[in-house]
């Protein structure tokens, strides 16, 4: 890429950012191409429009006039990723019940934006793990928010467990996700959950420890429950049961789509009485004689 390109590139991008923060409309539609399209989910909301795109100059002033009676709902931004002629913009949240954070996509033609594309938490996740833009933003500032975004979402999957909130399962699960015992989907994680719940009303599990990197994440875990029904065929004994665990949650495009995990089964019969305590340690060797 020429230096001069660069150059170009950045400027435009900081011209953009200065007009913005002065509401200079006429300022900020200069900088789009004739036939420039945006899209974004704001555009729904001013043109009342179930296509989020508009086109041309005179929607893009009617968007920006619209946005610089709103304020401005994010706070600063990180150095932006240009790649050729695709640049990358994270914004941070300027308000804690917003969205944690959105991307700007932009495209430079003949030193004039041709598209910008905004997307805001969940949707931005979407986009830089998919798509186009994946050889321009992998390796870029955001990999970083989505290794954080994907710790926490296999926190709250465990939070399902918890508390019986099954709604954020359709939110997390893929419907392409195999679990080890053949669950498919969000409703087969649903029924793991309900079927552990029954068994165990009272389950808690904590989280030891829980490590991301590239599209997996890595968990260690114990839990205890009162055994209060059956189990997989096993009677409830009403006892109270303590268990450990460890997985690793594969990602994409935002959703978990496989887990291969691993618990401590033989400490689990041991605790409900169906095998005898110490039957996988091997025979115990007698005491020496002084």
């Amino acid at each position: 890429m020429k230096h001069e390109q660069v150059t170009t590139v950045e400027q435009l991008i900081s011209d953009l950012e200065a007009a913005s923060f002065r509401n200079d409309v006429e300022a900020i539609v200069a900088l789009f191409a004739p036939d420039a399209t945006i899209e974004s989910y704001l555009v729904s909301r001013v043109f009342n429009r179930t296509e989020g795109v508009c086109r041309g100059r005179t929607e893009i002033r009617e968007l920006a006039l619209a946005l610089s009676k709103r304020g401005r709902p994010w706070g600063g931004h990180e150095p932006p990723i240009i790649r050729g002629n695709t640049v990358a913009i994270e914004y941070r949240s300027a308000s804690s019940d917003a969205e944690k954070f959105s991307v700007d996509i932009i495209e430079v033609r003949d030193d004039k934006i041709q598209s910008l594309r905004a997307y805001a938490g969940w949707r931005a996740m979407v986009a830089l793990t998919s798509g186009a833009e994946t050889d321009a933003l992998r390796n870029g500032v955001m990999s970083d928010q989505i290794r954080e975004d994907n710790r926490h979402k296999v926190a709250m999957l465990f939070e399902a467990f918890n508390n019986g909130g099954l709604g954020v399962v359709d939110e997390l699960v893929s419907h392409e996700y195999v679990g080890a015992r053949g669950d498919k989907g969000p409703a087969g994680f649903k029924a793991v959950v309900v079927g552990l719940r029954a068994a165990f009303p009272d389950i808690h599990y904590t989280l030891d420890a829980i490590v991301a990197e590239g599209d997996q994440v890595a968990v260690s875990w114990h839990w205890t429950g009162t055994h209060r029904a059956a189990f997989r065929g096993f009677p409830a004994t009403g006892k109270t049961i303590a268990n450990t665990g460890a997985g690793v949650f594969r990602f994409q495009h935002g959703k978990i789509v496989s887990a291969v995990l691993e618990t401590d089964r033989l400490g689990f019969l041991e605790h409900i009485g169906a095998v005898s305590e110490g039957i996988g340690r091997g025979a115990q060797s007698a005491p020496s004689r002084p």
